[in-house]
């Protein structure tokens, strides 16, 4: 379950749901066995009505810099974003409010000459529509 979503039953511990995105994910020091995209930050809770149904949402940002959400009783996938490039896109924790998604940002990216620039804390906005 790396890169993984989970829903817990509170009263059982029991798993109620999992939502894998990206597979095979195993990223040691000296021993990568995949891109390093967990999720960076806890997840966030939140409310939004779709086709004129109100939903429960969960979402969370990866480290690949997409936020993904998904439906609060199903697990199922609601929407997903990329909001920042580089291997440490989502590192910190999101907001969302009704239209828009705040998260910060630690982007990495090369000019392809080897040499790479480190820009932290960078505030990211994007509107999404549901």
């Amino acid at each position: 379950m790396s890169d993984a979503l989970l829903a817990l039953d509170a009263k059982t511990g029991a798993l109620a749901w999992s939502q894998q995105v990206t597979a095979n994910d195993v990223w040691l020091p000296g021993q990568a066995f995949g891109p390093d995209d967990d999720f960076g930050a806890g997840p966030q809770l939140f409310a939004a009505t779709i086709a004129g149904q109100p939903r429960t949402l969960v979402g969370a940002g990866q480290k690949s810099g997409t936020y993904w959400v998904f439906d609060r009783a199903t697990g199922a996938p609601v929407w997903h974003t990329h909001v920042a490039a580089g291997a440490d896109g989502i590192r910190g924790e999101a907001a969302v409010a009704p239209g828009r998604l705040l998260c910060a940002s630690n982007d990495r990216w090369s000019d392809g000459t080897g040499r790479s620039e480190e820009h932290t804390s960078e505030l990211q906005s994007r509107q999404y529509l549901v």
